[in-house]
């Protein structure tokens, strides 16, 4: 199972060749769900990419 596949429409898998069976839907389905459990347990400086944690501590201007 590649994940970039997965994340292709079906229409554009089928036009490249590509195939996807249910055994990689479900196993596509099994890592998103793993990767929505695990990312918010990270510590920030591994979320974020340095530019987008600089961008976060940054001040931000009043409304």
């Amino acid at each position: 199972m590649c994940v970039i596949t997965g994340l292709l429409p079906p229409v554009v898998r089928e036009r490249l060749g590509l195939t996807w069976t249910r055994r990689d839907e479900r196993r596509l389905r099994r890592f998103g769900a793993v990767v929505r459990v695990l990312v918010p347990l990270l510590p920030e400086r591994l979320r974020y990419l340095p530019t987008a944690r600089a961008a976060r501590r940054a001040p931000r201007p009043p409304r």
